[in-house]
């Protein structure tokens, strides 16, 4: 799916309220899967994760949840 689908998608069934919510998700994923990317090791093992599962995350697309 692309974003201009989903995003026609959202404006037509939710109005744009929700596609403004849509739109703060998707920055809230982006900053946080940064945030991941910059972990190193020692807290990578805190949180639970390893360093592949970190990259895999990391190189998501915002879009995608």
């Amino acid at each position: 799916m692309t974003i201009r689908t989903i995003f026609a998608q959202t404006l037509r069934h939710h109005g744009s309220f929700a596609l403004t919510a849509r739109l703060a998700h998707w920055r809230r994923i982006s900053r946080s899967r940064t945030a991941l990317a910059r972990l190193g090791p020692r807290l990578l093992s805190d949180v639970g994760l390893g360093a592949g599962a970190a990259e895999r995350e990391a190189r998501k697309p915002f879009w995608r949840d």
